[in-house]
Order: structure tokens, then C-alpha cells, then sequence
């Protein structure tokens, strides 16, 4: 039998002996199930490629007994259709000719030691990290699927001094130099197309004494669902006694206000169509302001960088109190009507024209929002890929007050959480995207842009300190960046959660200011509650819905409709 490799991670040679062991002629045969693509020659008579969403795996997992159940299988399964439109932008010459920029997820883990030994970390990545396949495969768009397709490499073939480097902080990295490195990864976008594309930088020494690990991931590999699935995993276990967490999406908590039954009946008829419509027929872009981008042709494919800044860290706790006092509110109603008070608050204060046809109606500023479209919340950490949908919400800014803002925040929530709208854009979206020609759809991201000013992204980390190699892990951040104007990402980890700004170059609004309004926002709103809500057990009830004219209309038709059948049958008993 051949001798394992002793630069194979352990794992791997487990299962090579036990494919070996199971019937197959030679140990070289069980290496390729175990990290090459799976094709039609290898599956079992009568069993096609799975279509599944996204998820992967390294091989056929039915013939990886050690790994059964545990690992889904990548080669052979279709990817999600965001996850074809991501990897277009790396992988496409008409994308890439046309200007598209890739996108990319980053992530901040601080470590409190100020020098960790990087072959330490190294070590824990090729054991867990490599683990997850995505991570140890390359990806190129295939012209004849119309697709990506994912081709496993050994994992002894991943290069960690490349994915893995070092840089000393000398005691200067500091925050404005956190900036200059994400808008400097966005600007050169030096990913090897032909190696796995993520790669970590570890930070030694910042200025306040810490250090960082820093990940850029191509957001063709997962979404921010997936890619905080896989900081967990890289977690170390937690003290003897304690659970470990396995998923930071946890079911949430949802309680709306009751909606009259012509009301439901109504919604979920609109959401139905706008979710038909919404593909087909794209909403109009938002009115010029200080965070829309502009279209990539019009600045002639030339981006300037990004600029970052996130708030001071909020309690937790004393948001989770905060949203007790407000009826049947979330944390994420919360952040919203953060980001619309802060937004109101910092066009008003610019006297930016904007803001006095927003109030009135005559034009709106939208959000989007990423829906996750997960089947379950705890799915194991290899079921990558980018299983979302957007959500988009026109800004209310004619609030009275900030808990007016969340109540107005809350009632358009309530709606699109009671909607078929995003089951219903998901699958048109996958139907039709297939269809659509690269060189028209690379054409429409680069003259029109995204129609949106802004995206937010909330994602719940551990609610307990962690560590990563031994190492205490005292923050953690994380941030995408792609072509828009203005994203705002949300992450709470250890009972703190902070909004992170990252403004495009392209745009005119300043990140810093933003960040300020959204902390007075929240002083405001922080306020404003206690001071209507005072004791512990008072709680501040949701107005009454309205109920719209076409619900009305249901309602007296259906009422009329009832009450015309004595009279009908009164007829037709004298007719008689």
C-alpha cells in the first residue's frame, strides 16, 4: 500500500486508507475521488449530479466512509445563481473587460495578543479551514453550463505561505491604516485566479496592542451567512462544561402586529406580484444624493477606494432592553431605524436639497437588505455558497420621533415578512438568469449601477468571548465590499454590537459624519424610550396598522357577498 504523505493533513489520509480499504485498486484512485471534481464515470448507474443551492463538499462523500454524512459533496452540484453572477466578475472576460470589479467579504478577528506565532495559526487553518472544500478549490465559469464550476485540489497542493502572510505593525497600524488596507484590497484585487481565492493577513503589533487576521474571501465562495459559519469553525472548543455554539443564526424571535384577514390577503397578493415584477421589470434608481455611486461608465471604470469607520460598541443588553419596551420590536428594527434616523439626521445638517423632496414624498431612498433563504438555520458549516435573495425598503423619513421611526420601520417589516415576495423573486431570478446574456448583464451593472443607495447586513455573533489558536479573541468585524455607494454592516459578538461603514470614493458622503449621527441616533432613541417607558415593566404598544383601501375593498365586497345570499335565495324560493 502507498505510504501517506507526512505534509498530508491527517484527515485527508484517513480517508485515502479508507477508500483503499473499501474495494478500490490503488490508493492513487482513492487520492482522486478524494479531491478531484466528481464526474458522470465516477457516479454510481442511475445517480445524476445533484442540483443542489451552493453547497459543496470534496468528492463523493458515499465513498469517503470516514466522512460520510459530514462532508456534501461540491463537484457536480450547481451553484446558486447570486453564486454565478459573484464569480462572473473574476471569471468572465466580458465582465472583466466591461469594468466589473469583484466582490469581496472581509473579516477582522482581534487577537489581544500582540504577537501571535503565525505557524501556530497556520497549523489551525489547515485543519479547519481546508476542511471546509470551498476553501481548497479553484473556480472558473464554464461557457457551455453557464455556470461556475469548482475543481478540489489537494489539500497538501494549498500553498499557506501564500494564503497565509505576515506583516508587523511595528506599534503605527491603527485605524486609519485598517482603512487603507480595505480600500487598497478593493483597489488592486490581487487574488490568483488560479489558487483558491481567499487569503488571510496576520497583523502583528497594532497600536493599541493587539493584533489582526485579516480575511478577504471572494464572495463567489459564500455569503456572510456562510462565511460567519466559518469563523465559528475556525473557534477553538469551548471550556469543559460549556455547549459549543454551532450556528450564529439563530431562529429569531417575530411578533407583528395582528393584520385584519382582507389586510394578510391583500399582502401576500402584492407581495406575490412585486416579487414577479421586481425581476422583471427592475425598480428605477434612486435620486442623485451624497451616498449613491455613480454608474461605473460614467467614471469611466476607474474606482477611487473606499473609505471605512465603524461606532463605538453598543451594549447588547441595553439594546435587547431597549426593544422589550417597544412591542413585538427586533433588533433588527432597531438598526434600521437607526440607519433612517442617522441618514435624516446627516442630510438635514448638510443641507443637502435631497432631503425636503424625500419628506415629501415626490422621491425616496432606498435600502436593501439580504434575506437569507436557508432552509434551516444551523446548516453544517460546508453547506456554503450564497443562498439569499434582496430585500429593498423605501426609507420613512417623515417620522415625528425616533420611536416613530421604528414603529414606521417596523409596519413596512412586518409586511414583507408576511410576503411570498422573496420566495417568489428567488425562484423567477433563477429561472431567468441563466437566460440572460453575460455581455447584456455585465452591460446593465456597469451604465446603470445598483438602483439602491445603500445595502445593510446584520449578522449575530457569539455571545460569549471566544478564542482562535489558544488566543483570545477580542473583536470581531466583518465587511463586503463591491460597487455601491454606501454598505453598512452589523455584527455584535461578546454582548457589543457595532455598525461598519464603508463608503465608495465615487460618492460624496462622508463616512465619519455618518458614523456620528448614527450614535447620536441611537442616544436619541435610547432616550426617547425610557422617557415613555420609565419603569421595568412599562412597554410602548405598536399603533394600529392601517388597513389599506384595497383590503377595504376586499372587506365590503366579501361582506356584501354574504349578505346578498338570502336575498338571492328569497328570490329564488318565491321564483320557485
Amino acid at each position: 500500500m502507498e505510504v501517506t504523505d507526512l505534509d498530508e493533513i491527517p484527515s485527508v489520509s484517513r480517508t485515502r486508507l479508507s477508500l483503499t480499504l473499501s474495494g478500490l485498486k490503488d490508493a492513487g484512485t482513492a487520492d482522486r475521488l478524494t479531491t478531484l471534481r466528481r464526474s458522470s464515470f465516477l457516479l454510481p448507474p442511475g445517480d445524476p449530479p445533484e442540483d443542489g443551492n451552493g453547497t459543496d463538499g470534496g468528492g463523493d462523500d458515499r465513498q469517503r466512509p470516514s466522512l460520510a454524512g459530514r462532508r456534501p459533496s461540491l463537484a457536480g452540484r450547481k451553484a446558486s445563481t447570486m453564486t454565478n453572477i459573484f464569480a462572473l466578475s473574476s471569471t468572465s472576460d466580458i465582465f472583466i473587460k466591461k469594468g466589473c470589479r469583484p466582490t469581496f467579504i472581509t473579516a477582522m478577528m482581534y487577537l489581544s495578543d500582540p504577537d501571535p506565532d503565525p505557524r501556530k495559526l497556520r497549523r489551525v487553518f489547515a485543519d479547519r479551514l481546508l476542511d471546509i472544500p470551498r476553501f481548497r478549490s479553484t473556480f472558473s465559469w464554464d461557457s457551455e453550463a453557464k455556470g461556475v464550476r469548482w475543481d478540489p485540489i489537494l489539500r497538501s497542493a494549498v500553498d499557506l505561505e501564500y494564503h497565509v502572510r505576515t506583516v508587523d505593525g511595528r506599534g503605527l497600524f491603527d485605524a486609519q491604516s485598517i482603512e487603507k488596507l480595505i480600500s487598497d484590497t478593493y483597489m488592486t484585487n490581487d487574488l490568483d485566479i488560479t489558487r483558491p481565492l481567499w487569503r488571510i493577513t496576520v497583523i502583528s503589533n497594532l497600536k493599541d496592542g493587539r493584533s489582526m487576521l485579516f480575511f478577504v474571501i471572494d464572495h463567489a465562495i459564500g455569503d456572510g451567512v456562510a462565511m460567519m459559519q466559518v469563523m465559528l469553525s475556525l473557534l477553538d472548543d469551548p471550556p469543559e462544561g460549556k455547549k459549543k455554539v454551532k450556528t450564529f443564526q439563530k431562529k429569531r424571535r417575530y411578533t407583528s402586529a395582528p393584520l385584519r384577514l382582507a389586510h394578510r390577503i391583500v399582502n401576500f397578493l402584492a407581495g406575490a406580484v412585486d416579487g414577479l415584477v421586481a425581476v422583471l421589470v427592475p425598480p428605477p434608481s434612486d435620486p442623485p444624493n451624497p451616498f449613491k455611486m455613480i454608474p461605473l461608465e460614467q467614471s469611466k471604470g476607474e474606482p477611487l477606494g473606499k473609505s471605512f469607520v465603524q461606532t463605538r460598541a453598543f451594549c447588547l443588553d441595553e439594546m435587547k432592553t431597549i426593544k422589550n419596551k417597544l412591542a413585538g420590536a427586533t433588533i433588527n428594527d432597531l438598526v434600521m431605524a437607526l440607519q433612517a434616523i442617522a441618514m435624516r439626521r446627516y442630510l438635514e445638517g448638510m443641507r443637502d436639497p435631497t432631503m425636503d423632496r424625500f419628506l415629501c414624498g415626490k422621491e425616496k431612498m432606498h435600502m436593501e437588505f439580504l434575506v437569507n433563504m436557508r432552509s434551516k438555520a444551523g446548516e453544517k458549516v460546508t453547506n456554503l455558497g450564497n443562498v439569499f435573495t434582496m430585500g429593498l425598503l423605501a426609507i420613512p423619513f417623515n417620522f415625528s420621533d425616533p420611536i416613530d421611526c421604528v414603529w414606521k420601520i417596523k409596519a413596512k417589516t412586518d409586511l414583507l415578512k408576511n410576503s411570498p415576495g422573496f420566495y417568489i423573486k428567488k425562484m423567477v431570478m433563477d429561472a431567468i438568469m441563466p437566460l440572460v446574456p453575460l455581455d447584456v448583464l455585465a452591460k446593465k451593472i456597469v451604465e446603470e449601477g445598483i438602483p439602491s443607495t445603500f445595502m445593510i447586513s446584520n449578522v449575530m455573533g457569539p455571545t460569549e468571548e471566544c478564542s482562535l489558536a489558544g488566543y483570545t479573541l477580542s473583536d470581531l468585524n466583518f465587511t463586503a465590499l463591491y460597487s455601491q455607494g454606501l454598505y453598512c454592516g452589523v455584527l455584535s459578538y461578546n454582548q457589543r454590537l457595532r455598525i461598519s461603514l464603508v463608503v465608495d470614493n465615487l460618492a460624496d458622503g462622508d463616512g465619519n459624519e455618518l458614523r456620528d449621527c448614527l450614535e447620536a441616533a441611537y442616544d436619541n432613541l435610547k432616550q426617547a424610550v425610557f422617557e415613555a417607558a420609565p419603569n421595568v415593566a412599562d412597554v410602548v404598544e405598536q399603533p394600529v396598522p392601517c388597513v389599506p383601501l384595497s383590503a377595504k375593498i376586499l372587506e365590503f365586497s366579501c361582506v356584501a357577498a354574504v349578505l346578498s345570499i338570502p336575498v338571492l335565495v328569497a328570490r329564488a324560493w318565491r321564483g320557485a
